[in-house]
């Protein structure tokens, strides 16, 4: 949950993931969530803790909470933390 902020005030989103598709992904959807806000995306290599494929909804489901989780311990100050997990079932 963000913090109170100041409409103008930059939100910090840690997405982790280098992927370009994924930032652009989730810069786009805080831009659209909070348009009085600068939007800094921070990306963040994590491990996700399952897979490098997982193989049903409840592995990508663990994964992507597993790297929020982490990420969060590593950047504790963001306002929002994202974890995109692709996976197959």
């Amino acid at each position: 949950m963000a913090k109170s902020k100041v409409p103008g005030q930059a939100l910090t989103v840690v997405v982790t993931s280098f992927n370009p598709v994924k930032i652009e992904a989730a810069r786009e959807a805080f831009m659209r969530s909070f348009p009085l806000h600068e939007i800094r995306v921070v990306p963040l290599k994590v491990s996700s803790g399952v897979a490098d494929q997982p193989m049903s909804d409840d592995e990508t489901r663990r994964g992507a909470r597993n790297r929020v989780s982490e990420a969060r311990l590593k950047v504790p100050d963001a306002d929002f933390w994202v974890g995109l997990e692709g996976g197959l079932d």
